[in-house]
């Protein structure tokens, strides 16, 4: 799987590889919900796009209202997920790393 999960990069990279691990799991979704997979993709965009804006002046006062808004396109990921129909073993996948990304935003931002 791709992204941080094992051993997370060092800096910057520690909080972006986030959204790609987000991403590769919901790659990895079955065919059979490909409409709920092209919703959380936005999601996926959502927090990966504020994360890039981010890191691009870390320590700002823009970089940590987006680095805010990247962790709110988290959450609100999570809770789709959780009201979703995937299975408990899914859900429950999908829930760790998004507790990982939420934590490693306001980690790295200070939030």
């Amino acid at each position: 799987m791709v992204g941080c999960r094992f051993v997370p990069p060092p800096g910057a990279a520690a909080v972006t590889c986030h959204g790609t691990q987000l991403a590769s799991l919901v790659e990895a979704l079955p065919d059979d919900v490909e409409s709920f997979a092209r919703k959380l993709r936005a999601h996926v965009a959502c927090v990966q796009k504020r994360l890039a804006s981010a890191v691009k002046k870390p320590g700002s006062a823009a970089s940590k209202r987006q680095a805010k808004k990247a962790r709110r396109c988290a959450q609100r990921f999570a809770e789709r997920i959780q009201r979703s129909r995937l299975s408990a073993t899914e859900r429950s996948r999908f829930g760790d790393e998004t507790t990982e990304t939420v934590t490693a935003i306001e980690t790295f931002f200070g939030l």
